[in-house]
């Protein structure tokens, strides 16, 4: 399977607003930097996307789990994470 930067372009989009389904998207997004071996990005976009799939995965959408945690994040941080992500990106290209 290949996977294009406008892929994940729009799986972040999907991802930022936020539906019920976030975590299970967020987990595809990573599993697709991660395990994915046939990308389309270059080198430097690639770089910016595993960073990002790394601070993702500090999203917790429940308040208890997050308080226990500081490094834990909402969903606004979330939002701001991936339009920092998407940012770089466009600056990248």
């Amino acid at each position: 399977m290949t996977t294009t930067l406008a892929e994940f372009v729009q799986i972040l989009g999907e991802i930022s607003k936020i539906p019920e389904n976030c975590q299970s998207l967020i987990k595809q997004f990573q599993n697709l930097i991660w395990e994915e071996k046939d990308l389309r990005v270059s080198t430097e976009e690639l770089t910016i996307l595993k960073d990002l799939a790394y601070d993702l995965d500090f999203f917790e959408p429940n308040l208890e789990i997050r308080r226990e945690d500081g490094s834990f994040f909402d969903e606004g941080k979330l939002k701001a994470e991936i339009i920092k992500g998407l940012k770089k990106l466009k600056g990248n290209c």
